[in-house]
């Protein structure tokens, strides 16, 4: 195999980085801002929720017929979890522990406008976590939904900070531009593209998972 590219000055150096280690570095430098001490696998389960959500119609649960994107409401989640059976309960209260941390430490500013206030998704989410934690049976998985019940605010806070520090969000409501994405909105879409809040195909921007 050629070295030529190393030892060429002249050779373009290779900028691609992949989202893993992307989104590694942005957690470990929001945390350590925050203050916030956990430990590794918690920190990777925070760097597959950024991952998850790169892709934004994992925010919405389908699409009707008018190619409009729908959300389940927090509440409907956690009831229809509390009538499942063990593993779609897992995945439900997974969903709703994820989806609150997530708009919470990205969509903050634009929830207290709302009805229903940041005070809410932390409600469901320290909740979502907590049942996680005593429905599985792995210890590590345990402890790690335990971490994330126990200081969700917290791993809020380091979302928040990668959002407003790294992602430059915009500065007007944001989960308004997102319902009008959701509707179907170029502009919504060319606007959060703008403010780096969701990505083009990854072929598109150099990056590889």
């Amino acid at each position: 195999m050629s070295h030529e590219s190393s030892e060429n000055p002249n050779a373009v150096p290779d900028l691609c980085i992949s989202s893993r280690d992307f989104f590694s570095e942005l957690v470990t430098e929001a945390c350590e801002s925050r203050s916030l001490t956990t430990f590794p696998q918690a920190t990777d389960y925070l760097v597959d929720l950024m991952l998850f959500y790169m892709d934004t119609k994992n925010l919405y649960d389908e699409e009707n017929t008018n190619g409009k994107k729908s959300r389940s409401t927090l509440a409907e989640m956690l009831l229809k979890a509390g009538n499942a059976q063990r593993n779609e309960k897992i995945e439900l209260l997974k969903k709703l522990g994820d989806s609150a941390l997530y708009i919470s430490g990205f969509f903050g500013p634009s929830l207290q406008r709302k009805v229903v206030n940041i005070s809410y998704y932390k409600d469901m989410g320290e909740t979502a976590y907590g049942s996680l934690a005593s429905c599985v049976q792995e210890d590590l998985t345990s402890r790690i939904y335990r971490e994330f019940s126990e200081k969700f605010i917290d791993f809020v806070d380091v979302l928040t900070y990668i959002s407003s520090k790294a992602l430059r969000p915009a500065q007007g409501n944001l989960l308004q531009l997102f319902e009008n994405y959701a509707s179907g909105s170029d502009l919504a879409r060319d606007e959060l593209l703008n403010q780096g809040v969701i990505t083009v195909p990854q072929k598109k921007v150099g990056y590889s998972q």
